[in-house]
C-alpha cells in the first residue's frame, strides 16, 4: 500500500518538476519578479498592493491614551494585539468593570491608565497554560493607519517589544516585509494630550 502510494505521488511530482523547471511552458509561472536580480520588495508592493502599506517586522507605534510611542512587533501570527502591562487591577465603578494599569514606553516614561474592560481572553501560549487576560480598547497609530484596537494586557518583561501588534489591526491594511525594520513613524492625526 505504502509503495503504491509514494509511486502514484512520486512520478506526479516528477512530472510537475519536468513541466515547471526544466521546460518553463508557462504551466508554473514564476512569481512577479521571481527570476529579476533588480527586483524590490517595494516595487512588488508597489505594482501588486498599491493600496496597502508596508510595514516592517518591529515599527514604533502610537499609544493614543498613555499619549506616548512604544516599540512594537508586528505579528501576523498572533489574533489581536497584546500590550505589556504590570500592576495591573480590576475595579468596579457604578457596576461596571475597569482595568488599572502602568504602562511604561522604551524611554522609561511610565503612565498608569484606566479603562473599561471590554471582555476576557483566553490565550494559550505554546507549552504554557491557559491564561485569561483583561482585553481594553486603545487608539494604535502604526505609520499612517490609526484604530480603535482591542488589545489584552499582558506582562511582558520577558519580552524584547513592549507592544505585539497582532492580525487585527494589519489585515487588509498592510504587508509586512520581514526585512525592515522602524520603516514607518507614526504619522496619524491624533491631537495629542496635554499633561
Amino acid at each position: 500500500m505504502i509503495r503504491q502510494l509514494v509511486w502514484f505521488v512520486g512520478w506526479r511530482f516528477v512530472a510537475i518538476l519536468i513541466i515547471c523547471g526544466i521546460s518553463n511552458l508557462g504551466y508554473c509561472a514564476p512569481l512577479d519578479g521571481e527570476l529579476d536580480p533588480n527586483y524590490s520588495t517595494e516595487e512588488a508592493f508597489n505594482r501588486n498592493q498599491s493600496s496597502k502599506r508596508l510595514v516592517g517586522w518591529v515599527e514604533k507605534v502610537f499609544i493614543e491614551e498613555a499619549n506616548f510611542v512604544v516599540h512594537g512587533k508586528i505579528d501576523s501570527g498572533a489574533d489581536h494585539s497584546s500590550l505589556g502591562a504590570t500592576n495591573i487591577k480590576l475595579l468596579k465603578k457604578d457596576g461596571v468593570e475597569y482595568v488599572s494599569f502602568d504602562v511604561e514606553n522604551d524611554e522609561g516614561e511610565k503612565v498608569r491608565l484606566q479603562l473599561p474592560v471590554e471582555r476576557k481572553a483566553r490565550i494559550r501560549r505554546h507549552g504554557k497554560k491557559l491564561q485569561e487576560r483583561y482585553v481594553v480598547v486603545l487608539g494604535v497609530c502604526v505609520g499612517d493607519m490609526y484604530r480603535r484596537e482591542d488589545v489584552n494586557l499582558v506582562n511582558r518583561s520577558e519580552f524584547d517589544y513592549r507592544l505585539l501588534v497582532g492580525r487585527s489591526f494589519i489585515v487588509g491594511n498592510a504587508v509586512i516585509d520581514p526585512s525592515l525594520m522602524y520603516f514607518n513613524s507614526p504619522k496619524c492625526k491624533i491631537k495629542k494630550k496635554t499633561n
